[in-house]
Parts: structure tokens; C-alpha cells; sequence
């Protein structure tokens, strides 16, 4: 019943999306140490320890960390230190992406569902469609009634003109029967071996 284009097309939610739905923001600025604790400074402040965190000889600290690690331990360093940063920044956009996208969305769609009144709206088109789907059968139901009350007024009134006709029948009937009998009770009544005055007064 509820498979006709406009009806699928009533149920469907249109939310358009954008390019910046797939970011979390607020998770991505409280969580900028994450991000920056994988990079290549991390790594130096590590070996370097304490010197390096010390605020007040940061570039001594620095300095003392190139010594250490050397011009071509820290070439050696870079490679893995930016594959290690771009593998920390493409797992944080991903789990970013999945989290902050169904989010996003169910707010739209929520959004979009009241704007629209969505509930009301599905309510009253279904309600009209079963009213109107129930009204056919209604109206079947409506004009066979009436078509069987016609057609009983007319049997009970051809019924009552036969009993018409039958009460007719029988008087007459009834009559002819008195008739029959009286003519009947005359006829027994004549003598046939009687003299002929007696008949003929009998005839009259």
C-alpha cells in the first residue's frame, strides 16, 4: 500500500554534508600533545633528557642533542621520526573521521527531522492513505446493503400482492364451492322415478 513513489519519497531524508562535518574540532585542539609527542623533538628530548626540558637552556640542550646524536644519526632519524608523524596524524584524521561523522550526522538528521515535523507529517499521510484504502471496501459494503434492502422491499411487495390475489382466489373459490353444493344438494334432490311435476317444480 505504502509503495508508491511518493510515499518512498515522503519517508527519505535529504541532509547534505559538508567537508568540514568529518573533523572534530574541539577533540583536535584538546589534544594537540598527541599529535606534537610523535614528532621529531620528542625523540631528541628524550636522549637529551632533563637539559632539553629545562626551559632556561633550551638551546644549550639543543645543541647538546645535535652533538649526541650526531649529523648522521639525526638524517638517519628523520625518515622514521616523519613516517612515525605522518602515521600518528593519519590514524588521529581517521579515528577523528569516524567518530565526528555519525555525530555530526544524527545532529543534522535530528535537526532536519524536526524542522520538517517528520513524525506528523508521516503520521497524517498514513492515516489518510488507510482511510482512503478502507473507505472502497466501506462503500462496497454501503451499496450492497442498499441493494439487498431493494431488492427485499420488492419481494415483500410482490409477496403481498400475491396474498392479494390468493385472499381474491379464495373468496371466489369459496363462492363457486357454495355454489357447486347448492346445485349439487338440488340435483340429489331431484326424483327421477317421480312424476314429471315433481321435477319440473324441483327445476323452478
Amino acid at each position: 500500500m505504502f509503495r508508491r513513489k511518493r510515499d518512498i519519497l515522503a519517508r527519505q531524508i535529504r541532509v547534505e554534508t559538508e567537508l568540514w562535518d568529518i573533523f572534530d574540532w574541539s577533540a583536535i585542539l584538546q589534544r594537540p600533545e598527541k599529535v606534537a609527542g610523535t614528532g621529531m623533538f620528542m625523540t631528541i628530548a628524550t636522549v637529551v633528557g632533563g637539559r632539553v626540558v629545562g626551559g632556561h637552556g633550551w638551546v644549550d640542550g639543543a645543541l647538546g642533542a645535535f652533538k649526541i646524536v650526531g649529523h648522521s644519526n639525526l638524517r638517519k632519524l628523520a625518515i622514521p621520526a616523519i613516517l612515525a608523524t605522518t602515521f600518528a596524524a593519519t590514524a588521529s584524521i581517521l579515528s577523528n573521521i569516524l567518530r565526528a561523522l555519525p555525530q555530526r550526522l544524527s545532529a543534522r538528521f535530528a535537526t532536519q527531522l524536526q524542522s520538517i515535523d517528520y513524525v506528523h507529517a508521516n503520521s497524517d499521510r498514513i492515516s489518510s492513505s488507510v482511510r482512503r484504502v478502507l473507505r472502497y471496501p466501506a462503500d462496497d459494503l454501503k451499496v450492497s446493503l442498499q441493494r439487498t434492502a431493494e431488492q427485499l422491499g420488492r419481494k415483500r411487495e410482490e409477496t403481498r400482492k400475491i396474498c392479494r390475489e390468493s385472499e381474491v382466489a379464495k373468496k371466489h373459490f369459496g363462492n363457486l364451492l357454495s355454489c357447486s353444493a347448492d346445485i349439487r344438494s338440488r340435483v340429489e334432490a331431484i326424483d327421477l322415478d317421480g312424476p314429471a311435476s315433481d321435477a319440473a317444480a324441483m327445476s323452478s
